[in-house]
């Protein structure tokens, strides 16, 4: 996604590895410009100990959203094609705690925004419902080790929860345009489940 005439004005772009590094050489990035570093976010699950992950209690539900983009596509007045389709899904998915809680399921509940989410509309959406937490705090690697199984709907949260052997639920409730929403096929490919109704 990177513009071609920006590709010169850039110092340097930390690589995830040698794939990475070798699909920038062919768009254009000079071998100086590239810094293989690996990838912070997932490089950490490469060495862990999967015993840690089993021993640990496991207590929540982990409901993990990544519904930044509606605030900055509805400030940007982006495409309506984007923009209509990824309301709609978070709507759905806010109602999934009420739903959870409407099948006596009383497990806690870990609602995890996108750090750029704002919360409010997940406090408003949960604030009669008991033993629900919102927090972005923490590295999700620890909040994994303490989830009994996750849900999402095309974040990336779900690999890592897979790569953890946490139980991931993708949910898919109708069909989006690719691009520009995420893959479902790349990222429910991490998944032991795909629910596509309520």
């Amino acid at each position: 996604n990177h513009e071609i005439n920006t590709i010169k004005n850039i110092d340097g772009i930390f690589c995830w590895g040698e794939k990475h590094n070798q699909m920038l050489k062919e768009i254009g990035y000079q071998k100086s410009q590239l810094i293989n570093t690996g990838n912070p976010r997932f490089d950490c699950y490469k060495n862990m100990d999967k015993k840690v992950f089993k021993r640990n209690k496991k207590k929540y539900i982990l409901i993990c959203s990544r519904f930044c983009m509606i605030r900055v596509s509805e400030m940007m007045s982006f495409d309506e094609e984007f923009t209509k389709p990824t309301q709609e899904i978070y709507s759905e998915f806010l109602n999934i705690p009420r739903i959870i809680r409407n099948s006596g399921i009383n497990t806690p509940i870990l609602i995890r925004p996108h750090p750029s989410e704002p919360t409010n509309l997940w406090e408003e959406e949960t604030k009669d419902l008991n033993n629900i937490k919102i927090s972005k705090k923490g590295p999700l690697k620890n909040i994994l080790r303490e989830s009994k199984m996750m849900i999402h709907n095309r974040c990336t949260t779900g690999l890592e929860a897979y790569i953890s052997d946490v139980p991931v639920i993708s949910f898919e409730p109708f069909k989006l345009k690719e691009p520009p929403h995420p893959p479902a096929e790349l990222i429910n490919e991490f998944a032991h489940y795909i629910v596509d109704s309520k």
